[in-house]
């Protein structure tokens, strides 16, 4: 079956299926004709269009689609807004892999640690740890680490990685489909 076919087969109105039920299956790869001549799917279909979709119309709106097309490309920005797009997918997988890896890294240290500590080789002063991570966490100075030092915080990564970049809206996008694909 065509591509073409393919794509166009579940657009057509019903009443055009149905009617090319009747005599032949229209969106099939057979090479069945139907008594009305030899006609191919891609015949009927393009003899449907012509009989129903005025061309004038058509035209209008093929012109009128391709100067806008035309319009939105020489001004650049689908270049920038995909260019934003890949640095940001790349930034944004790079970031979760890092991300991965600290995770891995803290992870261990911390089975180390309680597992010398549980053997009494060392003593962890839990609240001198839990006092300078939250000096370093509390980004607002509010006294605890809360949603809002998130939101800061991704505020000025994401200040950080969009200095200078053409289009913000395509990295910000990448960004998200990288982290989530990483």
């Amino acid at each position: 079956m065509s591509p073409l076919l393919m794509f166009l087969c579940p657009l057509l109105s019903s009443s055009m299926i149905n009617e090319s039920r009747k005599s032949s299956v229209f969106c099939s790869s057979s090479n069945n004709h139907n008594g009305d001549g030899n006609e191919n799917p891609l015949e009927k279909l393009q003899k449907y269009i012509t009989e129903n979709f005025p061309t004038e119309s058509a035209d209008e709106l093929a012109k009128l689609a391709g100067s806008k097309i035309t319009d939105i490309v020489s001004t650049g920005i689908p270049g920038e807004i995909s260019y934003g797009f890949v640095t940001g997918f790349c930034a944004g997988f790079s970031l979760k892999k890092i991300g991965k890896m600290g995770a891995l890294c803290f992870g261990a240290s911390f089975i180390f640690i309680q597992s010398l500590s549980y053997g009494g080789y060392i003593d962890v002063n839990t609240d001198k740890i839990s006092k300078d991570a939250l000096q370093i966490l509390d980004v607002n100075d509010d006294g605890k680490f809360d949603e809002k030092d998130v939101e800061s915080m991704t505020k000025k990564v994401m200040e950080i990685l969009q200095y200078n970049l053409p289009s913000g809206g395509g990295f910000v996008s990448g960004m998200i489909m990288g982290v989530r694909s990483g």
